[in-house]
């Protein structure tokens, strides 16, 4: 009787484990975060990775439905392009960042082709869109380093556009004396 007793008790003691794995994996498996590590399972990773934020988006200009848009945090321009139901033909996305992150409330502006080709043909702008601009075209500005110019890049990608062209003070480096030098020289849409 001993025996049987140390025996059953040996089985118990050997397949509580494995029941508690299955049902860990059970209850991975019907939220669908099962993960090869453990970290599924921790309460506060799957909180985080359950629950994303909304932001609000302005889509306007050349798009086929313009208008607000709630859409995932961490959402890019082209998601809310696509949303508003992609560029219209008189539309010209070219001069836009596409893959920006987008922020609560931004507002995001398709502009039409003939508005570029015009700016070209008369070479009255001139100025840099610091918004779309690459390293090499933030480093023609007077007064705009390559360190400055990452710097740049590096906050448009971590924040999202520039409203108007005064936030760009808001990038470590620039501040109202370098603004002032290059203000006429760049712009935000």
């Amino acid at each position: 009787m001993k025996r049987t007793f140390l025996f059953i008790l040996v089985a118990f003691v050997t397949l509580l484990p494995a029941c508690g794995v299955r049902e860990r994996i059970s209850y991975a498996d019907e939220i669908n975060t099962y993960e090869e590590d453990d970290s599924a399972f921790d309460s506060q990773s799957e909180s985080k990775a359950s629950f994303r934020a909304d932001i609000y988006v302005y889509v306007t200009g050349c798009v086929v439905n313009p208008g607000v848009y709630i859409m995932p945090e961490g959402s890019r321009v082209y998601d809310a392009v696509n949303a508003a139901g992609g560029v219209t033909e008189e539309g010209d996305g070219s001069h836009m960042n596409m893959v920006n992150i987008i922020q609560d409330g931004e507002k995001i502006n398709v502009p039409t082709a003939a508005e570029f080709s015009a700016e070209d043909a008369s070479g009255t702008s001139g100025k840099v869109n610091i918004n779309q601009a690459t390293l090499s075209q933030l480093t023609g500005i007077s007064g705009i380093g390559e360190s400055k110019a990452k710097a740049i890049i590096a906050y448009r990608e971590k924040h999202g556009s520039f409203s108007k062209k005064e936030d760009i003070m808001k990038v470590s480096g620039i501040k109202e004396g370098t603004f002032e030098k290059i203000k006429d020289y760049i712009e935000a849409y």
